[in-house]
């Protein structure tokens, strides 16, 4: 019977074996639809590492009592593909959950596929081109704060930016949905449905494929309200290659779905792809591949490790320092003395917190920049002791910047920052060692202990910095 901390400590099945059958899978892999690279990170490897830890701690029965709501279904079908014996209640409530999100999910595409084209035409009707003169030759669609930072540099060299304001608004681009007018747009209303529909059941198959049917009701639940929306994207994204003559797309997606609609948009009208990434490269090779031409990566290493995994594929992988810096740096300028800033992830905040009570704890002076999707009320306990930076360019320069395996780390080295991944976390640890090649870099300073972590910051306060 497990206990909690062995159920969640995944770290000891991280090592190069698991990298090599993850691979192995993905390599033999023949996908459905667009979503198989997110199906692959956000379930399979979900399930998959939970049966390598079922099988090193050779359980004979589970028990998920003490396991979190949102793994339910992951232990479960990880359990059952171990042959595990499960609790006759937790068999019953995993099959009717899963029929129940199948016939659920369904109805959520239905409503929202047809819903979502007659908004999106009455919203954008008759909306005009805040640029109507620019050419789209070299174009970039962002869909994210953190794409549009990343790719910003562009704008400078004739790119032209629209926005999927469905997601990301900013006042100053065309979105994406103004671009086409007149009467074609109408076909929109059905074609939504149409490949909502046809999504749904590609999804259905992959989830099948890599999960297992019994959990193809879970990935489908995920998926129900963003099916519709990817749709109208490529509605409107088909049309606008099609019609303009672009030369050059440009996009921050590495491996989600839109990255895949991209690739093969990109491929159908023979339009060179460049990829810019606004996040870290995995080191998992992804059934459906990644981006692009030409994909910038974040670090000489890891433009070395993708060349040789995706070896076989069309790809060519750069690291250019003066791209990166274009990438990262945010050209603040600054004559104060540095301060921590500690970035939280949005995910494991328990894990934020042990960090933050700790630095509280010891004196250091703590600055925190919150992660878009965290919460303030996550860290009560030091709320009174803690300083928040409501500015990512000023807590990202010329600062001692701690994360945990974040891009924050390697955008730090070029702002002028001091950059610590903080590594008490053994599953934290193990993904930076064997899963972001970019986070290998030695002038990431590392802490694999509270003690190693007092120590480095210690030693930069005898250097008069202001910690």
């Amino acid at each position: 019977m497990f206990r909690r901390d062995s159920i969640l400590n995944l770290s000891n099945i991280y090592n190069e074996p698991f990298l090599r059958k993850v691979n192995k899978f993905s390599i033999n892999f023949n996908s459905s639809s667009d979503y198989i690279n997110e199906i692959f990170l956000y379930f399979y490897i979900g399930i998959f590492e939970r049966q390598q830890l079922l099988k090193l701690e050779n359980q004979k029965f589970l028990d998920l009592n003490r396991v979190k709501d949102v793994d339910f279904y992951l232990w479960v079908g990880a359990a059952k593909s171990n042959g595990i014996k499960i609790p006759f209640v937790y068999s019953i409530i995993f099959i009717f959950k899963n029929i129940y999100f199948l016939f659920y999910s369904f109805l959520v595409v239905l409503i929202t596929s047809i819903l979502l084209p007659i908004y999106t035409l009455f919203k954008f009707k008759g909306v005009k081109s805040k640029k109507p003169n620019q050419k789209c030759q070299s174009l970039a669609i962002i869909r994210a704060p953190a794409t549009y930072n990343k790719m910003q540099f562009l704008e400078g060299q004739g790119v032209r930016f629209l926005v999927d304001d469905l997601t990301f608004k900013m006042n100053d681009l065309d979105s994406l949905y103004s671009v086409r007018q007149g009467f074609n747009r109408i076909l929109s209303v059905i074609f939504v449905p149409v490949c909502s529909v046809s999504d749904f059941f590609k999804i259905f198959l992959d989830a099948k494929n890599t999960v297992g049917i019994g959990s193809s009701g879970y990935v489908l639940n995920f998926y129900a309200k963003r099916i519709a929306h990817k749709c109208n994207f490529e509605f409107y994204m088909n049309a606008l290659l099609k019609e303009q003559q672009v030369k050059t797309l440009y996009t921050g997606n590495k491996e989600d779905r839109f990255a895949i609609l991209e690739k093969k948009l990109c491929k159908k009208y023979a339009i060179p792809c460049v990829c810019i990434p606004h996040g870290l490269e995995y080191a998992y090779k992804m059934p459906g591949g990644l981006v692009g031409d030409d994909f910038y990566c974040t670090s000489m290493n890891a433009k070395n490790y993708l060349s040789e995994l995706y070896k076989a594929q069309p790809i060519t992988f750069h690291f250019d320092e003066k791209i990166a810096e274009k990438m990262f740096s945010r050209d603040i300028k600054s004559n104060q003395k540095r301060v921590i800033v500690f970035f939280p992830e949005s995910r494991e905040p328990e894990v934020n917190l042990k960090i933050m009570e700790f630095l509280v704890a010891e004196g250091f002076k703590l600055h925190v920049k919150l992660h878009v999707k965290d919460r303030l009320e996550n860290y009560l306990s030091v709320i009174n002791s803690i300083e928040l930076i409501d500015s990512f360019d000023e807590a990202i320069s010329h600062n001692i910047c701690l994360a945990r395996k974040s891009t924050v780390l390697v955008e730090a080295l070029y702002n002028d920052s001091i950059a610590i991944s903080v590594l008490i976390d053994n599953r934290d640890k193990s993904y930076v060692d064997l899963m972001f090649p970019s986070l290998a870099d030695p002038k990431i300073l590392r802490a694999e202990s509270f003690l190693q972590l007092k120590k480095i910051l210690t030693n930069l306060k005898k250097e008069e910095l202001n910690v």
